[in-house]
């Protein structure tokens, strides 16, 4: 029985352990597969130049970007767009050399030495493109684009990169941001916001009239990553007020009062007025120094008048400003340049000149006042009677006849009666009734007498 029991368990051992040879096999087995498979997979991996040609509008080679090769002669880029990193890549273009590449967004830069007619790309995992022939010898100083494609690159970037965002505030109107070193990019509406791989970022933000910012965020998984710069303005807000129009440095600012923002340094500042001589200020300007400053007033050009007219007191008006002073008159202090001269008196027309005035000149103006239509009728009229009381007949009615055409009701009759009685004028009950309706129009009892009697 014993003997049984012991051949019993030798039988189970030997079995178990055949079990165990057998699992042994199906995992080295398994792995094989498995290693078979992702063999199958890396290799099918690869990469490929798209496309290659010239940029002719791109001047980074050229202007913003350039670079010189040893023999001090200006490379081409070849801006690769890919979205594979320069970490994982590695260029050879033969004996003629690197000269540089960066990392860009989207692109990977190399710059190669002019002359450049070939170049190869590996990639660490997807393989390599092999001596790539540009057509022809890269030229000095241009930039060509070159499209690389890649079989399995977005399964390979998103299984292998962790990313997160990075927002910006900065509301300063301008303003710039560069990441590690890479182009400049714009805030929009007040903010900048970029995906970045995890770890730490190098920045510097930049605004006109401000001072550069430059930094460390650290970028990580949990959560976006808040920024929000104070930039130091490397301006000076400056306030200026003055008697006139203000210039600063030659550059007319304001009609009065300017206020606005000025770099670091010396300035000239001038207030300007017509008939004045300008006031000149020089200010010194620093950075984040505010300043109000009251400015002097432009200095006046005087000369004078020396006015007088036929008609003594004539009311006096320069600009229309009516003067204290009447004709004959000296006006002193009357500024530089052109005014407007006036004259007003009862029963003259307004006299109106213009005249031009000089600095310390005294500048004569002699007006000769027209009496109004009404007072030369009253005149004529007037002149009329004393010729008729001389019994000079003929110049009365042609004083009278003046007086009359003019409306005068007075002259209007006194023409009527000559008329009527043939004094002057060879006598007319027609004339003289025209004449004495004229003035029974206008209110002259006599006249309305003398129209019943005719």
């Amino acid at each position: 029985m014993q003997k049984g029991l012991i051949i019993a368990n030798s039988k189970a051992e030997s079995l178990i352990s055949n079990l165990r040879s057998y699992t042994q096999v199906l995992q080295k087995g398994f792995l094989t597969i498995i290693m078979l498979l992702f063999s199958t997979i890396a290799f099918s991996q690869n990469i490929a130049v798209e496309s290659f040609a010239i940029d002719e509008t791109d001047q980074s080679a050229r202007i913003t970007d350039p670079r010189t090769d040893q023999n001090n002669k200006v490379c081409a880029i070849v801006k690769i767009e890919t979205p594979l990193k320069l970490q994982d890549m590695t260029f050879d273009a033969g004996s003629i050399g690197i000269v540089n590449s960066k990392q860009g967004t989207g692109e990977i830069w190399v710059w190669l030495p002019p002359g450049t007619q070939r170049l190869t790309i590996q990639h660490k995992d997807l393989g390599v493109v092999r001596n790539y022939n540009f057509g022809e010898p890269l030229r000095e100083a241009t930039v060509y684009i070159m499209k690389l494609k890649s079989g399995t690159t977005t399964t390979v970037i998103n299984e292998n990169v962790a990313l997160q965002y990075l927002v910006v505030n900065c509301p300063i109107e301008g303003a710039t941001i560069k990441i590690d070193g890479n182009p400049s990019e714009p805030f929009t509406g007040g903010a900048f916001q970029k995906l970045l791989s995890y770890g730490k970022h190098q920045y510097t933000i930049e605004a006109p009239m401000y001072h550069p910012l430059s930094g460390q965020v650290e970028i990580k998984a949990s959560e976006k990553f808040y920024l929000t710069p104070e930039l130091q303005p490397a301006f000076a807000v400056i306030t200026l007020s003055g008697g006139g129009a203000i210039y600063v440095n030659d550059e007319r600012k304001a009609a009065s009062t300017w206020s606005g923002r000025l770099m670091p340094g010396l300035y000239k500042v001038e207030v300007k007025k017509p008939a004045h001589r300008p006031s000149i200020t020089s200010i010194e300007v620093k950075a984040g120094e505010n300043q109000t400053i009251p400015l002097q007033a432009p200095t006046p050009i005087y000369g004078s008048l020396n006015i007088s007219s036929n008609v003594v007191d004539a009311v006096l008006m320069i600009d229309g400003v009516k003067q204290k002073e009447t004709t004959p008159a000296i006006i002193q202090n009357v500024l530089m340049g052109r005014h407007t001269i006036e004259l007003q008196a009862g029963g003259y027309q307004s006299y109106r000149q213009e005249i031009e005035v000089e600095e310390g000149k005294i500048v004569e103006l002699k007006a000769e006042l027209q009496r109004t239509a009404t007072e030369n009728a009253k005149a004529w009229n007037r002149q009329g009677i004393q010729y008729e009381q001389q019994k000079n007949y003929a110049e009365a009615a042609r004083l009278y006849q003046n007086a009359a055409n003019q409306g005068y009701a007075p002259a209007q009759y006194n023409l009527g009666l000559l008329y009527e009685f043939g004094y002057g004028v060879k006598q007319s009950k027609s004339n003289a009734r025209k004449w004495y309706q004229k003035a029974a129009g206008q209110g002259v009892r006599e006249a309305r007498d003398r129209l019943k009697i005719l």
